[in-house]
């Protein structure tokens, strides 16, 4: 968010408080403020899934989509949008944890170089 935009912000909720703005003007200046929607190419989200070391069906599962829209992000055969971009944003800056508190608890070796979900001597498609 720029400066002028948070300086704007901070009035806004300053006048909030003592009633000089209603609710709705308030709603409207805060979506200004939402950092706008980024596309993805086939390798970023491929390698945002990577990242957090889910296999396919994992990382689909979290987003809730289909492990078949994961796969054709990442041939880019199609592209997120709406919600579906929004969450990628989230994971690249914030880890997949952030939708799915209980992957904290799941320890990964470093002597294992498979994903979340993947078990030893199946491939990540399968």
């Amino acid at each position: 968010m720029s400066r002028h935009l948070k300086i704007a912000l901070d009035m806004a909720k300053s006048l909030e408080k003592v009633d000089g703005i209603d609710a709705i003007t308030m709603r409207e200046i805060k979506a200004l403020c939402l950092p706008p929607t980024r596309t993805f190419t086939a390798e970023q989200i491929k390698s945002i899934r990577e990242s957090t070391h889910a296999s396919q069906t994992v990382f689909a599962s979290v987003l809730n989509v289909g492990r078949s829209t994961v796969e054709q992000w990442e041939r880019g055969k199609k592209k997120p949008i709406g919600a579906a971009a929004k969450l990628l944003d989230l994971v690249e800056r914030k880890g997949l944890e952030v939708l799915c508190p209980a992957l904290k608890t799941i320890k990964v070796r470093s002597d294992i170089s498979r994903p979340i979900g993947v078990k030893p001597g199946q491939t990540q498609e399968g």
